[in-house]
């Protein structure tokens, strides 16, 4: 046995324990549980996690593909389960806490795997699907209100550009659009649909016949000989159908891509609001 000499003269033992070998990675291989494919703490695809995933086994979130008590199926883990894993959000096998397409959200469910595992909270804890349904719902509504919102501005906004290219007032042209669907009508029955003064709705009435787009005729039903029914100039409907042309055809645009079933119940749908709409507006000019 050789020896090395110390600072003091005196040769000291060589050492006999045996080295240990830290070359292979720590802890177990791609059947491990909790383990990356090339080992925990050291894999090819990064440091601190296995090979691709961030801190967690090759497909399944925290926990590796064939590992015991949790197969691919498992709800939460596993190469199949909702909230980690290949099909579920949290983790992917390209992201790290990331799912495979979206931040936290998985191809084709947030949160939830392929068999129906709950959603996940931010802090981790599982949502029951009954409350994620809801709240899934509740925010499919709160979109759709305001897209109405967003529609009603924008129709705003192209009315007031027709009615400025034929030179009327936008309530000039809600009037005219009125009688258009609904003509002929009384005065008052007018004033009563837009929600206006019967003296205001004279002025509006005034104007539009002056412009040729409606002319009064007496009322043959009336018991008033002095009544009239307002109807609108269809010879001026040509001019207001073209301003209107590039708006129609998107919409017919729109409806092509919509199968009849769908197409029948957005108009349900959309003659049930405009009620919905109406009745608010009487509540409110009653109240």
């Amino acid at each position: 046995m050789s020896s090395v000499p110390s600072s003091g003269g005196d040769a000291l033992p060589e050492r006999t324990e045996p080295v240990p070998d830290r070359t292979p990675a720590l802890g177990k291989r791609r059947d491990g549980a909790g383990v990356g494919r090339e080992g925990a703490g050291v894999g090819p695809g990064g440091g601190s996690m296995g090979l691709e995933g961030g801190g967690v086994g090759l497909e399944g979130g925290g926990v590796a593909p064939e590992s015991a008590g949790v197969g691919p199926e498992s709800a939460g883990v596993g190469l199949g389960g909702g909230g980690v894993g290949l099909g579920g959000a949290g983790v992917a096998p390209e992201g790290a806490g990331v799912g495979r397409e979206g931040a936290g959200v998985a191809p084709e469910s947030a949160g939830v795997g392929p068999e129906g595992a709950e959603p996940l909270t931010a802090g981790g804890d599982r949502v029951p699907a009954a409350v994620g349904a809801a709240r899934a719902r509740r925010q499919l509504i709160a979109t759709i209100k305001d897209s109405l919102r967003g529609l009603s501005s924008q129709l705003s906004q192209l009315n007031h550009q027709v009615s400025a290219r034929v030179d009327l007032k936008d309530v000039d042209l809600h009037c005219l659009d009125l009688l258009a669907r609904h003509g002929p009508l009384s005065p008052t029955a007018l004033a009563r649909r837009a929600g206006l003064h019967p003296a205001t709705v004279t002025g509006i009435l005034d104007r539009l016949q002056r412009g040729g787009w409606v002319v009064r005729d007496r009322d043959p039903d009336a018991s008033d000989r002095r009544a009239v029914t307002v109807r609108p100039m269809r010879e001026r409907g040509a001019e207001l159908y073209r301003l209107y042309s590039g708006m129609n055809a998107s919409l017919d645009e729109i409806c092509a891509g919509y199968t009849e079933p769908e197409l029948e119940l957005l108009a349900g749908f959309l003659r049930r609001t405009t009620d919905a709409g109406q009745a608010a507006a009487a509540g409110l000019a009653t109240g």
